[in-house]
């Protein structure tokens, strides 16, 4: 009877797990598994975060040009729908690009500031990450192989007549062009889009890249 107790003990011990073992088992990582895990993620970290900034600033610079278009058909929509000239106009405010949409019967420049909207606002849009740049001088007006304005703080205005369209004496191929900035807010670089007016008849066209200035 003594021997079979001392038999099936002895089974039972066998069946525990040592204390090495279990310690071994509980342990988790060690600092060299640990230190090979951190070199992985920051290898494809570095290797995926050009390509999601890219992503990143095309998406802002496409919401910024979308919101651009919209606000020059808004122009012209409200130019027909009330009978009488629109304008849309456009300045940066402290690195960010804005835009209003306006009568033609007020000048840019005498619009309140708390009017002016940013282009792009449901973007979140941070001051220095968008430059705003046109061929436009004065109102309606953008002389052949004349000087691009970079991040004007002037308001550059485009007006349509009572029709929606340009009225006679306008250039054509009125431009405002956005882009992802350089560090210095001076030039565009990365991804380029913009909007012009191509016709008289206020026919109105989104570009991108090679098709635009700058």
């Amino acid at each position: 009877m003594q021997q079979f107790i001392l038999d099936k003990s002895a089974a039972k011990l066998e069946k525990l797990p040592s204390k090495r073992s279990a310690s071994k088992s509980n342990s988790g990582f060690t600092m060299i598994e640990l230190l090979v895990v951190i070199i992985i993620i920051g290898v494809l970290s570095a290797i995926a975060a050009p390509g999601w900034l890219g992503f990143l600033n095309r998406q802002r610079v496409n919401a910024v040009n979308d919101a651009a278009l919209n606000a020059l058909r808004e122009a012209q929509r409200e130019a027909k729908r009330t009978k009488r000239d629109y304008s849309v106009s456009f300045k940066t405010e402290a690195q960010v690009p804005q835009v209003v949409v306006h009568g033609a019967d007020v000048a840019a420049a005498s619009i309140p500031a708390n009017e002016w909207k940013k282009l792009g606002e449901n973007q979140d849009i941070k001051p220095g990450q968008i430059l705003l740049y046109t061929n436009i001088t004065t109102p309606n007006k953008a002389p052949v192989g004349g000087v691009i304005s970079y991040a004007p703080t002037t308001a550059k205005t485009i007006t349509f007549n009572y029709q929606g369209t340009l009225p006679q004496d306008a250039s054509t191929g009125l431009t405002v062009a956005v882009a992802t900035a350089n560090s210095s807010y001076t030039a565009p670089t990365g991804p380029k889009r913009c909007v012009k007016v191509t016709t008289l008849l206020g026919a109105i066209q989104a570009e991108k890249d090679d098709k635009c200035p700058g």
